[in-house]
């Protein structure tokens, strides 16, 4: 869930060329970090889990401090604030020793989701900034596909778009819209390839794949 507010912020404030838009981008930024630290959510994520899944580990501050600071709007004050703040080592020094520690399948999918974000934000008109962090998103690309080769959004990461690639992912995605009583429909990327193909999909793990293709295709990421 927070990822996608990320991914959101990220297409609309970072990678969007709109200044009015990217404006509005940052108020609701800003405004979502003030709920997180308001008495309701007590900074956590979300509230309406009693699991740790709504806890703000050292990764996801990261994660905002990268697309905050990205953005030009790095949360200020004490608290979680001065957490995110100081968590801009955790890119270059821990993210790719917690994804070789990170249990495999829907755990490591996410460090392969938090890759493509990161990369994504060290991206500016057409470049990448910091090559020094491309390195290192380099060696994460490297594990997670060796750890899954069969895995074909790892592959992707690792190798970019092959004819070969194509082929599979036009293999293992529907060619019909599922039906709408099947249940178990996944998003298949996130599984192991030891799980099988997983053969009810709704069908956005594709075009999310795809999509990813069309843009390395066409220029517009830059890895």
């Amino acid at each position: 869930m927070a990822r996608g507010v990320h991914a959101y912020l990220i297409a609309k404030g970072h990678l969007n060329k709109d200044l009015e838009e990217k404006e509005e981008v940052k108020k609701s930024a800003t405004n979502w970090f003030n709920w997180i630290m308001s008495d309701e959510a007590d900074e956590k994520l979300c509230t309406i889990f009693t699991s740790n899944r709504c806890r703000i580990t050292i990764g996801a501050r990261n994660l905002f401090y990268n697309t905050f600071g990205a953005l030009g709007v790095m949360p200020q004050g004490g608290g979680l604030a001065r957490k995110v703040r100081k968590s801009g080592w955790y890119l270059k020094n821990l993210f790719y020793v917690e994804t070789m520690v990170t249990e495999t399948g829907y755990p490591r999918h996410l460090k392969a989701s938090s890759l493509l974000m990161y990369r994504v934000l060290n991206m500016q008109d057409g470049k990448i900034k910091d090559k020094k962090i491309e390195r290192k998103m380099k060696k994460v690309a490297k594990f997670l596909h060796k750890k899954d080769t069969e895995n074909a959004l790892m592959n992707f990461f690792n190798n970019g778009v092959s004819e070969k690639l194509v082929d599979q992912v036009l293999t293992q995605c529907p060619a019909n819209l599922p039906n709408s009583e099947q249940i178990n429909r996944d998003f298949q990327w996130q599984r192991t390839t030891s799980q099988g193909i997983i053969d009810i999909t709704d069908g956005h793990d594709c075009v999310y794949l795809m999509n990813l293709m069309i843009a390395k295709l066409n220029g517009n990421l830059h890895w």
